[in-house]
């Protein structure tokens, strides 16, 4: 494509009202030294692209493309900044692929795979094809004449007989060289700055020791669509998905867990993830935020199937060896709502305390207290009911009447309501070793639902763990808590329909996240106090959930939320909307007390990928990403 005509940066400035105020006042000169130096310090593409092209009508920011064409280019001038860069490196680390091929692999999928390698700006790798007996050598090499002939950095491997995928790859792995090193799968298109950016990453990162990246899909045509925008390292997610874009593996770290398993098949890879990051911090596991790699749309058919399609009988043989290595108590099923692992709860259960606040509102309350104990299968729980200042005789007569239930302790606490000091002082009187924060406006669902969440809470370093709350029309109100979404936080992705939970497997599956909502919070009544309680003093009302969960994130501890768990939650319907001045002023006091005590935490969210927006809870595109620009 050529460049645009260096006219478009010039007319803004020669008629433009500003300009022709800046030649009246400064002269010819000084703009032109001015204008010159724009050019030199952002470069001359920066300066004369094009003006943007309008969205078009009813689409305020525009589509995936459109984004791709602001964010994602990849320009000649990015090429020759690269190579200096390159130039500049203290060293070039070396970087090897492994890729067998299948008996149904063709000679376009691999003929695309080597056009990718081949069109690297960084030219430090090397890939590894391994043939076995049973697949046509010929194909291979007819696609390297055919692509990069007489290419020293490819290797072709011929193995006698048939193997399985994970032998070849074991096969490979021992013969390639490389300080870093993948298995590669014919499906995958490394983006053209794609092994630039890892290699410059390394040497940025020296304490790294896996690398994964972003993804998307791309048609045989080169039309890209699908982005998948991953979070941060997250294992409770990946035991959930399994690998769904390539890892890169420093080689001295799978030397040290013993390299790959050929037994696991097609799930070596996944194997190979779960071993290693039992071995090294969670810290040394690097998410690169970029769409380094593209998988062909061919390939994909399955990628919106659920989770447990991904699974074969290796991934949880996988998956049951982790489990047993870490200690857990754990089984491995074939469960459709994005938990394959069931956690199992003590012999003994620990008691567990729901703390219920309310004031009036008898319909909701008693649709959320008969829901407990009609649908409610955990063997040990009681209820704490705080009052706060109940005068409707409905309610009135209501409560009277539970008075005599065994599970059941009604608190009087009439003081003006503060949420975070309710629930404070029903946890000191609390006699379970397990504390459920609910609010009186929640139906229970599913009847597993407390021992889903206590099973979690009771995990080594899991804080507060919250469940899959639909609004009444089946629509989702919480799916975990984003941190930043507008100023402070809010819940995402907010009114999926229940049907399309299929479409959205990476959001329906156990996971962690910055915080869960005071709805329906679950946490050990120990870690509870450990962090303080919920913060009364400043967050009356508003954010002390999500106080909560961060203060219980800088102690060490991670949040976790599940769609194992499902309450329905007629929202705010028992206390109403901030709608009177003196509402609006307190939650604009808390809203300022989170900005002032969490600050950059707020805007930088690990469980949310930067490409993400901030601006609504629709896990839609962020226009620009919080990124800094490849140049």
């Amino acid at each position: 494509m050529q460049p645009p005509p260096l006219r478009w940066a010039v007319a803004p400035l020669v008629f433009s009202r500003k300009a022709r105020n800046a030649f009246r006042a400064y002269g010819v000169l000084p703009v032109l030294r001015h204008f010159l130096g724009r050019l030199s310090r952002h470069g001359l593409r920066a300066a004369v692209s094009p003006p943007q092209v309008p969205p078009p009508e009813g689409n305020p920011r525009g589509t995936y493309q459109d984004w791709i064409g602001r964010y994602d280019r990849w320009t000649a001038a990015d090429r020759r900044r690269t190579r200096r860069e390159m130039d500049a490196f203290p060293r070039h680390p070396e970087l090897a692929f492994v890729m067998p091929l299948a008996a149904g692999d063709t000679s376009a999928a691999l003929e695309a795979v080597l056009a990718a390698f081949r069109n690297q700006c960084y030219p430090h790798w090397e890939l590894h094809l391994v043939v076995d007996g049973s697949n046509p050598e010929a194909l291979a090499r007819q696609a390297i004449a055919a692509v990069m002939p007489g290419d020293r950095r490819l290797h072709c491997h011929v193995l006698p007989g048939a193997t399985s995928p994970g032998d070849a790859l074991v096969e490979g792995l021992a013969r390639a060289g490389g300080e870093w090193v993948a298995c590669w799968n014919p499906c995958w298109l490394p983006a053209e700055r794609a092994l630039f950016e890892i290699a410059r990453h390394v040497l940025a990162a020296p304490e790294a020791q896996m690398l994964f990246s972003d993804h998307d899909e791309r048609t045989d045509e080169g039309l890209r669509r699908n982005p998948v925008f991953e979070p941060e390292w997250d294992e409770m997610r990946f035991c959930a998905r399994g690998a769904e874009s390539p890892f890169l593996f420093r080689r001295s770290l799978v030397a040290a867990v013993g390299g790959l398993r050929p037994e696991y098949g097609e799930a070596a890879v996944d194997d190979l993830v779960l071993r290693a990051s039992e071995t090294v911090a969670p810290s040394a596991i690097h998410h690169l935020p970029r769409l380094l790699m593209h998988r062909r749309a061919a390939a994909s058919a399955d990628a919106t199937r659920p989770p447990e399609a991904h699974r074969t009988e290796g991934a949880r043989c996988a998956l049951r060896e982790h489990l047993r290595r870490t200690g857990a108590d754990a089984e491995v099923g074939e469960a459709a709502d994005g938990c394959p692992i069931r956690y199992r709860l003590p012999e003994r259960p620990p008691r567990v305390s729901i703390l219920i606040p309310v004031r009036n509102g008898q319909a909701l309350f008693k649709t959320c207290i008969e829901s407990i104990r009609s649908r409610t299968t955990y063997p040990d729980y009681e209820i704490l009911v705080i009052d706060n200042g109940s005068d409707e005789p409905a309610m009135l007569d209501y409560l009277r009447g539970l008075e005599t239930e065994p599970r059941l302790r009604i608190l009087r606490d009439p003081r003006p309501f503060n949420y975070s000091a309710l629930n404070n002082a029903a946890a000191a009187a609390a006699s379970g070793e397990v504390l459920a924060l609910l609010n009186s406006d929640i139906e229970v669902r599913s009847p597993g639902w407390l021992e889903e969440l206590v099973a979690l809470a009771l995990l080594p370093g899991t804080g507060a763990v919250g469940a899959c709350l639909w609004y009444p029309d089946d629509t989702l109100q919480h799916g975990g808590v984003v941190l930043g979404i507008k100023g402070v936080a809010a819940h995402a992705p907010r009114r999926l329909r229940r049907d399309e939970r299929q479409a959205h497997p990476r959001v329906f599956c156990r996971r962690t996240v910055s915080a869960v909502t005071g709805a329906c919070l679950v946490v050990r009544r120990d870690r509870y106090a450990q962090a303080g309680g919920l913060n009364a003093a400043a967050l009356a009302v508003a954010f002390n959930d999500i106080d909560f969960c961060l203060r219980l994130t800088q102690a060490g501890y991670r949040n976790l939320w599940t769609p194992g768990a499902e309450l329905c939650h007629h929202e705010s319907a028992s206390r109403g909307r901030e709608d009177t001045p003196g509402k609006q002023r307190r939650f604009a006091g808390e809203i300022e007390y989170m900005r002032r005590q969490w600050g950059e935490r707020l805007r930088r969210d690990p469980a949310y990928n930067p490409n993400l927006t901030l601006e609504d809870e629709s896990f839609g595109l962020a226009w620009p990403p919080r990124l800094p620009p490849f140049e």
